[in-house]
Order: structure tokens, then C-alpha cells, then sequence
């Protein structure tokens, strides 16, 4: 029940080349605490650039975004969503 260590476990599967499974333990994490920013944060990655999947990718970032719209990072994975064409219903307020 050990959000961080099971957040960090499914990025080291995502590190490892394991897309999925990274996204097993997200969920798990998150459904110990589904307000866990890191966990919100790391799904966007994997779903970006492991499964390509930019559906699950933008709705884990407006998730974020309407939780914390100036979470480190967030800007750059909203421009990234936005180069590959996703369109997103919430924005980023930092620069």
C-alpha cells in the first residue's frame, strides 16, 4: 500500500521496457490514493511514449492538470499532447 514505492516500481518497469506493467502498478497506486500527483504525472509518460496511447495520455493529464495545474513538468508533456495533435480541455497556467 506503498503509493511512492509502487509508483517507482512501475517506473523502473517503464525504464525496463515494460509499458504495461508500469501501468499495473500506477493503477494499483492510485487505487490506494487517486489524488497521488507523481503516479498521475509518470501514467502520461508511460502512455505517451511506451503504448502510444495519447487518449489515456490526455485524460491522465487534465486529471492532473485539474489538481494541480503547475505541477512540474506538466507544461512540457501539454505541448508534447499538443504537437501530437490531442486537444485538451484544460490548460496549464505556467509560461
Amino acid at each position: 500500500k506503498n503509493v511512492s514505492a509502487r509508483t517507482d516500481l512501475g517506473t523502473a518497469y517503464f525504464n525496463a521496457g515494460h509499458p504495461h506493467e508500469a501501468l499495473q502498478e500506477y493503477h494499483q497506486s492510485l487505487k490506494v490514493d487517486p489524488t497521488h500527483q507523481p503516479t498521475l504525472y509518470n501514467s502520461i509518460i508511460v502512455n505517451l511514449d511506451g503504448l502510444h496511447d495519447t487518449a489515456a495520455a490526455r485524460q491522465a493529464w487534465e486529471r492532473l492538470n485539474k489538481m494541480n495545474p503547475n505541477y512540474p513538468g506538466l507544461d512540457r508533456l501539454r505541448d508534447r499532447l499538443k504537437a501530437a495533435g490531442v486537444s485538451l480541455s484544460g490548460s496549464s497556467t505556467r509560461p
